[in-house]
């Protein structure tokens, strides 16, 4: 404790956290004698000589032995430049060490951020499950067709498209608010086609033909999803672009939408003339 010093505290300065570690001064403690010539005071009140009462020599130690999962385990960390992908970073490390060889019975695995996106990932995922089926529901509830269901739905995978073809294009990373940003766009993209599928439905219920209701839902909810796809992008084009953590977000709700939008006005009534039959249309007032 002498040499090597003890830990008292910690202090935070420029964000990093600093260990502030009291010893002896060297010029104090020259060598082994000057350790040895240390006063203690015993339990008497007297002072006694350290070499007098204990044998002082010098041998490697650790303080502690940590383990993970019953196993020894050393700790390494280290952080990266604000400006750098701590993904990337990684990945360029395990490139660089695929060549070495580990001694027998030692194995590397990686957490801190790395470990905490992998279980972040897991659990969007899981989300995505759960909101894919409490939006397939809402749907059958709504339209009360499994069919017409399946054609609304189809605006994810558009969207999904667009994504990805967008970050691509624009070289950002899929990173955990990318997929936050997937997630929200489920819903959005989801809407748009909910509004031209209701315009159809509501033609057909006035007694417009079949191919006529179709392509006068297109016509009439044309400004309505131009305008709410316009908005939603502007609304949160401050946020993708004021934050780098928050890029990947705004790119996917942006990208997606983008693509989604285009294709929805094409796509979901080309769908819905090919599956829906003008048998299909609300038969029960027809008979």
């Amino acid at each position: 404790m002498y040499s090597t010093g003890t830990e008292t505290t910690n202090v935070i300065k420029d964000g990093d956290e600093i260990k502030v570690v009291a010893r002896f001064a060297e010029d104090k403690l020259p060598n082994l004698e000057a350790i040895q010539n240390l006063q203690i005071i015993n339990l008497k009140g007297q002072s006694v000589f350290i070499k007098d009462v204990a044998k002082i020599e010098l041998k490697p130690s650790v303080d502690a032995i940590t383990r993970l999962n019953q196993k020894r385990t050393v700790l390494l960390s280290a952080n990266v430049l604000s400006s750098a992908n701590p993904q990337l970073v990684l990945k360029d490390f395990q490139e660089r060490i695929k060549e070495y060889s580990l001694p027998e019975g030692y194995e590397i695995s990686y957490g801190g951020q790395n470990e905490q996106n992998a279980e972040s990932v897991t659990s969007i995922i899981y989300a995505m499950g759960v909101a894919f089926l409490l939006i397939i529901s809402t749907l059958i509830v709504q339209f009360n067709s499994v069919r017409k269901s399946l054609i609304v739905l189809m605006t994810i995978p558009l969207a999904l498209i667009g994504v990805f073809v967008g970050l691509a294009v624009i070289r950002i990373h899929l990173s955990f608010p990318g997929l936050i940003g997937v997630l929200a766009l489920f819903g959005i993209v989801v809407k748009n086609a909910i509004i031209l599928v209701d315009k159809i439905n509501l033609n057909l219920k006035s007694g417009i033909p079949h191919q006529e209701a179709i392509i006068d839902a297109g016509k009439s909810r044309l400004e309505a999803i131009f305008i709410t796809s316009v908005c939603t992008i502007f609304g949160i084009l401050p946020v993708t672009l004021s934050n780098e953590m928050w890029r990947a977000l705004g790119s996917v709700v942006i990208c997606g939408l983008l693509f989604s939008s285009f294709l929805t006005l094409f796509i979901i009534p080309t769908l819905f003339a090919t599956f829906i039959k003008p048998e299909d249309d609300f038969p029960k007032q027809q008979q």
